[in-house]
C-alpha cells in the first residue's frame, strides 16, 4: 500500500463521514481531478503535499501520518492540546502516565500467566502501551507550555 492509496481509500470513506466531492471542492480541486492525483495508476496527475493537512482535517483522519510513521520506521502518537498550566495539573498529568505505564505492565503479566501471549492479549497491551506513551507525552507537553 502506498500513501496515494491511503489518500485514495479516505476520499472515498472519510473519517469525517464527507463525500469525496466535497473534500474535492474544499480543496480547490475538481472532483475528477482529485481522484486522477490520489490514482498511483495516473503517473501525469501529482497530489500537492500542500494539500495533505487540508485534506486531513477534512477527512478526519490522521491516518497518513500513522502510515509515513510506519514506513519510517516510527509510531504517531496524537497529543492532547495541553495550554498554560500550573503545577497541580502537571501533577496529575505525571500521575496519570504512570498509572498508565502500570496498567501496561498488568496487562502484560497478565498475558504471561500461560507463557504465551495471544493475538488478543497482544492488541491489548499495544493499545495499553500507547496510552501511556500518550500520558507520558502529555505531561512532559505540558512541562514545556509550562517554561
Amino acid at each position: 500500500m502506498s500513501l496515494l492509496n491511503v489518500l485514495h481509500d479516505l476520499a472515498i470513506r472519510a473519517p469525517s463521514g464527507k463525500p469525496a466531492r466535497d473534500i474535492a471542492e474544499r480543496l480547490g480541486l475538481a472532483y475528477s481531478t482529485m481522484m486522477s492525483q490520489l490514482n498511483d495508476a495516473i503517473e501525469t496527475h501529482k497530489f500537492a503535499v500542500e494539500n495533505l493537512l487540508p485534506f486531513m482535517e477534512i477527512t478526519g483522519s490522521d491516518e497518513p501520518l500513522h502510515y509515513l510513521a510506519r514506513v519510517r520506521g516510527g509510531v504517531f502518537i496524537k497529543l492532547p492540546r495541553v495550554s498554560g498550566e500550573g503545577l497541580k495539573s502537571q501533577e496529575r498529568r505525571a500521575i496519570r502516565a504512570v498509572k498508565e505505564f502500570g496498567e501496561l505492565m498488568a496487562e502484560f503479566e497478565a498475558a504471561l500467566e500461560d507463557e504465551r501471549i495471544t493475538a488478543r492479549e497482544r492488541r491489548r497491551i499495544v493499545r495499553e502501551g500507547y496510552d501511556a506513551i500518550q500520558a507520558v507525552m502529555a505531561f512532559l507537553e505540558s512541562l514545556e507550555v509550562a517554561t
